[in-house]
Parts: C-alpha cells; structure tokens; sequence
C-alpha cells in the first residue's frame, strides 16, 4: 500500500527487541505452547542459504533479532507433513509481530497455522524492509523488492523439495508477491530488470488479503496529498486520473466513490498489466478485504473497482467492520480454511449452501 503503517497524520513509533545475535543462535525454538512465535530462521536454513549462495540477501534478517524472520527445518532430514507456506508482508510491516499497531507480522497466523499441526520447516517469512514507517512513501513494488521475494520463494522450494508451495500475502505484499510470481518485466522509475519466468505452476493456492490491486486513491493525480515516489505511475499506486474534480468534489472523492462514472483506461503499469493478465498467480487464488479497511477508506472503492480484489480469483469475500491490519491478524482461521480446503465457507456452510458476502 501507500503504506501499511501510515496515511498522512500518522507516525508510528516501532518497537524492537535487544536481544544480542549470539543468543538467537542459542535460542530455544518456538513450539506449540508458547504465546508468540519467534524467529529467526533456523540454523539449518540458515546454513543451507549460504551453501547454497543465497546469503547477500539477508533473508535471516538478525538485525531485527528474533522478529525479522521465521521458518526452517531442525534437522536436514526433517519431512514435509503440508505444503509449505510463504507469508509476505506489507509495507513497513515485517515478518513477525514487533508489537505496534501497524507492524503485527504474521505471527497470529503462524500461532494458529502450527497449533493446527503445522511444523515450523513448513511456515516461513521474512522481512523485505527496514519496518521504517517515515520511509513508507519511498517505497515501490520495485525490482530490488520484487527479486527478492521472488527468491525466497525459489528458495523455499528448493530448501523444501516441494513440488508447490503456499502463499499468504497481505497489503504491499499482495502485489509484490504477484509480481514475483508472474515474472517477467519491471520497468519502474527506479529501475529496470527482468525476473524471470513465472512461477506459477510452483504455487498452489494465493490467498491477498486487503492488497491494492488498482491502486489507491490517495495517489490519484489531482490529489495534493499524493506522496511519492510510492505512488508513481509505473510501478506504485497511481489509481488513474479523476475524470472531473469540481470546487466541491476533490479528486480522492471521486476515485473513491462507489458509483464514479469514471472507468479508469490507465492505471499504474505494474499492476495494470499484471491485471490484464488472465494467466493468474496459482492454482486456486482468494482475495478478501473489509469495508471498513481504515488504511484503504472508501469502502476499498478506486474508481467503482474493489482495489482488493485480484482479478481472475476463483472466488472473493468481502468483511465488515474490520480495519486493515484485522483483516490479516483476525483472519488466521479464514487463511488455514482457504490453504486447507480451498473454500471460504466451512464444511456446516457447505452443506447449506450459505453464499452471503460472497462473491464469486
């Protein structure tokens, strides 16, 4: 997003750990019993990431002690029992909870997906920023973030010797995430690159909860609020310009109405293109999101378009009364459903065919 942590008037202050690098080594893994995962990678991974020359991408990410990453076997030869998972995380945000508001990582759905029977070797995130959130607005989907992820999801393959994967993505990450996928060419206002092929037939179920799809109407051009370079118009969140602003109806007031008469031709390269796209990220894709998305406002509306939903998905919900970071951290049981069954509903709203809020 513009940001997962702030819109304007918003400062977060992020709070860190001081534990020291020699004890992370030394940790006691998290296990079932505990009230909060912790990171980072484990040794095994670790040392597989530099056997394997994967270490200039710091995907441990020690620096922020036993928060900044998750995931590995305990031993070489420890079995998958699931398909692994991959979380990505929003802007500012990080791998796991660091107790702010805005930077709860993905630790309640790592809690519940292992209380579920979930191994640690088969759960895995990382941190893709600097959980800065005065650098948000610097931040675009662009070639260094996108390559990164999309190697650590090559790595998790490997590591794992996974025939697929799982991924969970929420916010910023939603579009990264589909980018490192889908490959391909970026071709940003902070750089160019191609990054490869797409990986689509490695991934078996995308789930993109509260992403920005079509952008987000706070970068709309008539906007005086639009900060960049996040909301540029190659690769950021430029939703398109309002086809008409009055001196009583500013430009976020038109992108963000429900009804606008305002379909949007042009919108922000990366994500227009990846749109068009009818080749979708997985095998089985989900997108949900809120109404009442606080950091998204409008009723998720850019341009009379849900900016949270992927298209081509095989099916979406939309939630109410839920703010944006609740729609990842209040969701952990929606997430497994969806990894585990495919489906939005449960087994008793199967069997009665309940539909309501979805769209499908």
């Amino acid at each position: 997003m513009v940001c997962t942590c702030i819109t304007v008037g918003i400062i977060l202050v992020l709070i860190t750990t001081g534990i020291s690098a020699t004890a992370l080594r030394k940790r006691t893994p998290f296990s079932h019993g505990d009230t909060t995962p912790l990171g980072p990678l484990t040794n095994d991974f670790s040392d597989w990431l530099v056997a394997n020359e994967y270490d200039d991408f710091d995907f441990p990410r020690e620096d922020f002690n036993q928060i900044g990453s998750f995931g590995g076997k305990d031993t070489s030869d420890q079995k998958l029992t699931h398909r692994p998972i991959v979380f990505v995380h929003g802007n500012s945000d990080g791998a796991l909870s660091d107790n702010s508001k805005w930077g709860t990582g993905w630790s309640s759905s790592i809690k519940h997906f292992m209380a579920k029977g979930y191994g640690r070797h088969e759960l895995y995130a990382t941190t893709w920023g600097d959980r800065v959130a005065a650098n948000a607005y610097l931040r675009t989907h662009s070639c260094e973030t996108i390559v990164r992820a999309r190697t650590f999801f090559e790595a998790v393959i490997l590591y794992t010797d996974a025939d697929q994967i799982d991924v969970i993505s929420h916010s910023m990450g939603v579009a990264i995430a589909r980018k490192a996928i889908r490959g391909g060419i970026i071709d940003g206002d902070d750089g160019f690159c191609n990054i490869g092929p797409s990986l689509r037939s490695r991934i078996h179920t995308f789930i993109g909860i509260s992403g920005a799809n079509y952008g987000m109407c706070q970068c709309t051009g008539g906007n005086a609020t639009a900060i960049y370079p996040t909301c540029s118009k190659k690769n950021g969140f430029w939703p398109g310009e309002p086809c008409y602003i009055s001196p009583t109806t500013n430009a976020l007031a038109v992108c963000g109405n429900l009804k606008s008469k305002c379909g949007q031709r042009s919108y922000a390269k990366l994500l227009q293109e990846m749109n068009e796209d009818p080749k979708n990220e997985a095998s089985n894709v989900f997108s949900f999101w809120s109404y009442d998305d606080d950091l998204i406002g409008s009723n998720d509306s850019v341009f009379g378009r849900p900016t949270s939903f992927i298209p081509f998905s095989n099916a979406s919900k939309v939630l109410r009364g839920v703010d944006h970071m609740s729609t990842k951290d209040g969701t952990f049981d929606l997430q497994y459903r969806l990894i585990t069954t495919q489906s939005f509903l449960s087994k008793e709203e199967q069997e009665l065919h309940s539909f309501d809020d979805l769209i499908i």
